[in-house]
């Protein structure tokens, strides 16, 4: 099969999380994410190998417990997901799915608050050396404390994803 191919599929897979308003369990996304990184990792590896590497990683050690996913999470990655679709530059296409990860595996408020530099949206991060939650602007990279919410100009990169654990230690709140 051609890379045409594994893109259809790639989507085909993805589709589930997206066609209907139904609230969706973790697991059932968790599963249609992985069914679809079979059809597509051996091609985005190629366009982004660090992206590759850290979210392979990523997709194997994942508690489905300790992840968040809003329904908001859900209609905002729902918008890069309708452009995938339509998408025929490989290149453009991965970084749809690319986005489309971030906005599902990565917790954001997107609907309810912005970068106060440029209104992107932020994700939600934990230094793990600070032990303290941080914000980044997907757009700018600005990076906020994620319960002051003062700029942080210096910090690790010793960061993760933030955890249910790491939201619900730091009093953040979000509707399912």
């Amino acid at each position: 099969m051609n890379i045409y191919g594994h893109t259809k599929n790639a989507t085909q897979e993805l589709r589930h999380i997206f066609n209907n308003d139904n609230k969706k369990d973790i697991n059932s996304i968790l599963l249609a994410i992985k069914s679809s990184w079979r059809f597509i990792h051996k091609y985005i590896k190629n366009i982004h190998p660090e992206w590759t590497i850290e979210f392979s990683t990523k997709l194997n050690i994942i508690n489905p417990e300790e992840l968040v996913i809003t329904s908001n999470m859900i209609s905002n990655a729902r918008r890069s997901f309708i452009s995938m679709e339509q998408e025929r530059e490989i290149k453009t296409y991965m970084m749809y799915f690319i986005w489309i990860m971030n906005k599902l595996l990565i917790f954001n408020k997107s609907d309810e608050e912005g970068c106060r530099v440029c209104q992107g949206e932020l994700y939600y991060y934990f230094d793990i050396e600070h032990d303290i939650l941080i914000k980044e602007c997907g757009t700018c990279s600005s990076w906020y404390h994620g319960k002051s919410d003062n700029t942080i100009k210096e910090f690790t990169k010793n960061i993760r994803p933030a955890t249910r654990t790491d939201l619900i230690d730091n009093k953040i709140s979000w509707n399912a």
